[in-house]
């Protein structure tokens, strides 16, 4: 069973050209079951990890520095952390 990936992108950060690497990103996590959602400014990353960071093993984004605040701040909020 392989290991469950969101892939959070935010296409208009920085010079809007994320989704030019799209390919390129999922290749690199090709073992992974990938769920890509692209944020909008009606949902950003911290709802996208609410709606579907539940069963994720690993959760990475794309974007600038908001979209990985966000991303951190909904981690934080839904306790998306292991200890081992």
């Amino acid at each position: 069973m392989s290991e469950k990936l969101l892939l959070i992108m935010n296409p208009v950060a920085g010079v809007k050209k994320s989704n030019k690497y799209l390919t390129d990103i999922l290749c690199l996590f090709s073992d992974y079951e990938c769920n890509v959602q692209m944020t909008t400014p009606k949902k950003g990353p911290e709802e996208i990890i609410d709606e579907y960071g539940k069963d994720k093993d690993l959760v990475i984004c794309v974007g600038g520095d908001g979209t990985f605040n966000e991303m951190i701040s909904g981690l934080i909020k839904n306790q998306f952390f292991r200890t081992k």
